[in-house]
């Protein structure tokens, strides 16, 4: 997000569209050694392999896009400058994979980034918007758009590329859930989540979620949990939560407080969509029938600055980064369901999503 410290980082690797063109030689500021490149993913890159998503620093238009090969274990840095020969752009927040495309939404760039997920090359952008966050397409012509600073959600053409509409939402709109007809609206800084019917491309409804949702996820049942980061400050204080929600209703079923001065992150859920998983400094995890948070962390962090959370769901895997001191590249840490260890990897700076198809 675009609250990062300043610095930058070089990194050029080549991936071709369907097969080895050539060799490329790459140079960072402290590394001189050629690299050969190996033959590009065939077909569906993005069923063979997770997409990493690191923001980079505020101001600095340092964000970048790796692409891990799981057939080869080969890790592709910054794939997006290296295809498409311009930088990403300034913070990536988070990424969505919609028919033949990725988007890659640009928070301070104030834009979308369109890559085709065989070749990753540059399909276009979408402009015209203030500090967008998510993006959650509905249907093949439409998708909405979270944003930092505006009271509305923007309505995108997917065919044009262009904001068609607004759909009004007051403050800091953050991740988005799609449920039948409806779709659940994250607030950082409202008591509310917010329902918009996407039949009349309107708000329909709010619930009132303590302080603070920021994040979604659907259980197996097709209950919504929604997890809230609380308000430590003034006099009204709200305690983080996990709210678990009726989506047909609108309804809350069960809340789990987490404990004040906590900042809960990154929501989760596993293959089987019965466990999930967040950010509180360490890994924790808990079943959906739990009905009290966990007494002890899945993954402690030991030190470590985790910052970015996701799951692989056909290896069954938890990744972790470690943002470090936000100026090095990140690493990411690899984990099975129960926490054991298996590997890490680097990535870039301040890597926080994670895509797989």
């Amino acid at each position: 997000m675009a609250q990062n410290r300043a610095h930058k980082t070089h990194h050029f690797l080549y991936l071709g569209l369907l097969f080895l063109a050539g060799l490329s030689m790459a140079f960072s500021a402290c590394e001189k050694t050629p690299i050969v490149l190996p033959k590009a993913v065939p077909g569906d890159s993005l069923s063979q392999g997770m997409l990493i998503g690191s923001e980079g620093n505020f101001q600095w238009g340092n964000a970048s896009l790796s692409f891990l090969d799981k057939q080869s274990g080969t890790l592709y840095e910054d794939v997006y400058k290296t295809v498409n020969q311009k930088p990403l752009g300034d913070v990536l927040q988070s990424m969505c994979s919609w028919q033949d495309k990725i988007y890659l939404v640009l928070n301070n760039s104030g834009k979308i980034e369109i890559i085709n997920k065989h070749s990753f090359k540059s399909e276009g952008s979408i402009v015209g918007l203030r500090a967008p966050r998510y993006m959650l397409p509905i249907s093949a012509q439409t998708a909405y758009v979270s944003d930092l600073y505006d009271n509305h959600l923007s309505i995108v053409n997917l065919s044009t590329l262009q904001v068609s509409g607004k759909i009004a939402c007051p403050g800091w709109t953050e991740e988005m859930l799609s449920f039948g007809e409806k779709v659940f609206v994250c607030n950082k800084y409202q008591a509310y989540l917010y329902v918009i019917d996407t039949k009349t491309q309107s708000l329909s409804d709010s619930i009132f979620i303590g302080y603070g949702a920021i994040s979604l996820a659907l259980d197996k049942n097709n209950k919504l949990w929604v997890l809230t980061t609380g308000n430590a400050n003034g006099n009204n204080k709200v305690e983080p939560q996990l709210h678990c929600l009726l989506p047909s209703q609108n309804s809350i079923e069960k809340t789990i407080g987490l404990g004040m001065g906590n900042l809960p992150l990154k929501l989760q859920i596993n293959a089987g969509k019965d466990k999930l998983y967040w950010l509180v400094q360490d890994v924790w995890s808990m079943d959906i029938n739990d009905i009290a948070k966990p007494a002890t962390k899945l993954i402690p962090s030991n030190g470590r600055t985790f910052y970015g959370l996701g799951y692989d769901a056909y290896q069954k895997q938890i990744w972790v980064s470690d943002a470090k001191d936000y100026v090095q590249k990140s690493e990411l840490l690899i984990y099975n369901e129960d926490g054991t260890y298996i590997k890490s990897l680097r990535a870039g700076i301040n890597t926080s999503s994670f895509l797989i198809k």
